[in-house]
């Protein structure tokens, strides 16, 4: 019979609360180097300061730092402590303030838009082309307020990232480095630039008026920003996933492990399968509105691709701006589901090979119980992202 968790685990680490986890790490530092030489630090534990740079939220603070400037992630991320959202704040009013500005100038784009669309002057490939910028502006408007509906949602998911990097340090005497900051400014900067890239519509067929531009500059931004946020988030979980299968590793190498660390081993793993399964729900109505709307596009462009090469003697430039639409569309999405897949095979395969090969040598009764507890939590509790519980997002979704 499998012992409880809380047999395996100290209390403490069942009660890693949120209230200042920087001051848990400190006390456990002066833990470390009280009494003999052997009780030691580990060599992740260095300042209060190395170890709450790791921490999610301040990884990734460069790309919220730009969504909060463009009104869409109204949150408060302080550099110690939980973040929070405020309905009634300064970052709420500067964000209401924000998507008032850029809903009314989108508001005018879409009357334009539509008295043209709606006109019999323009050929088909421009119908399409027209539609599917329509859409694309009519979801400028909707996710902003999608976003701060997911918000409580988001600020939860980022605190429980916290816990999550707390209970590693405990378990694991190692800080979880993510390493992603430096990607992250990296992201923060081509979002905020790439938007410039709407100044194109201006001299192509069919031509955009110069005071449409700012309303498909905040629209090209806000949707980088999101995909961008789910590849780095897929990426941090990866490398969360890699750092405790290179750390169980370790412990197995050495010899070191026994019940209890394997049960320690099992806990941690089950929080961070709760993070990737957490990571689809962080941002669902968002995430579900730009998943339906990614493939509408891909679609409406392959097929305006395809019409202009068969019904015209001379392609059109309209429909090479289609084809290469549906391509960098199709490179996105596959980019997409590729980053959830590798989050399943990081987070799940390696460490249950491992275990495998603890089942099949000599162990003792204990150990090897322990060992197969680990096995069915992996295949009770399978990491994966899904979204809203409506779809999974993997290799899977792109093959279908």
């Amino acid at each position: 019979m499998v012992s409880k968790p809380n047999h395996i685990l100290p209390a403490e680490i069942f009660h890693v609360g949120l209230q200042d986890p920087l001051a848990i790490i400190s006390e456990n530092r002066k833990k470390f180097y009280v009494g003999k030489s052997e009780l030691s630090a580990p060599t992740g534990i260095s300042t209060d300061a190395d170890v709450s740079n790791e921490f999610f939220h301040n990884q990734l603070k460069p790309l919220f730092v730009v969504m909060r400037f463009f009104g869409l992630l109204p949150i408060n991320l302080p550099f110690r402590g939980v973040s929070t959202f405020e309905l009634f704040s300064s970052i709420m009013a500067y964000s209401m303030c924000i998507y008032a500005v850029t809903t009314v100038i989108i508001c005018f784009i879409l009357g334009d838009l539509s008295s043209v669309l709606f006109s019999e002057k323009i050929d088909f490939l421009t119908t399409i082309f027209y539609s599917m910028l329509i859409l694309i502006l009519f979801t400028s408007i909707s996710s902003p307020v999608l976003l701060w509906l997911d918000a409580s949602n988001y600020v939860d998911y980022i605190n429980k990232w916290t816990k999550f990097q707390m209970l590693f340090l405990k378990v694991t005497h190692n800080r979880l480095s993510l390493n992603v900051k430096k990607r992250c400014i990296f992201n923060a900067i081509r979002c905020s630039i790439i938007g410039f890239s709407a100044i194109t519509f201006h001299f192509f067929i069919p031509y955009l008026s110069i005071w449409q531009i700012p309303g498909l500059f905040y629209t090209i931004t806000l949707v980088n920003c999101y995909l961008t946020l789910w590849i780095i988030t897929c990426r941090t979980l990866s490398t969360a996933g890699k750092s405790l299968s290179r750390n169980f590793k370790e412990e197995l190498r050495r010899k070191r492990y026994t019940a209890q660390s394997i049960g320690r081993y099992r806990i941690l793993w089950l929080r961070l399968s709760q993070l990737v399964s957490g990571s689809g729900g962080a941002m669902e109505k968002t995430s579900c509105l730009f998943f339906a709307v990614h493939l509408f596009i891909i679609t409406m462009s392959l097929y305006g691709f395809l019409y202009g090469i068969t019904s015209e003697a001379e392609i059109p430039i309209q429909s090479i701006g289609m084809g290469i639409g549906t391509v960098t569309g199709g490179c996105t999405f596959y980019v997409t589901c590729n980053a959830a897949h590798k989050v399943h095979l990081n987070v799940k395969v390696e460490i249950e090979e491992e275990l495998q090969l603890i089942m099949s040598s000599r162990e003792n009764h204990d150990v090897l119980i322990e060992v197969n507890a680990f096995l069915n939590t992996i295949s009770s509790h399978p990491p994966v992202i899904s979204v809203a519980g409506f779809f999974d997002v993997n290799r899977e979704m792109l093959r279908s």
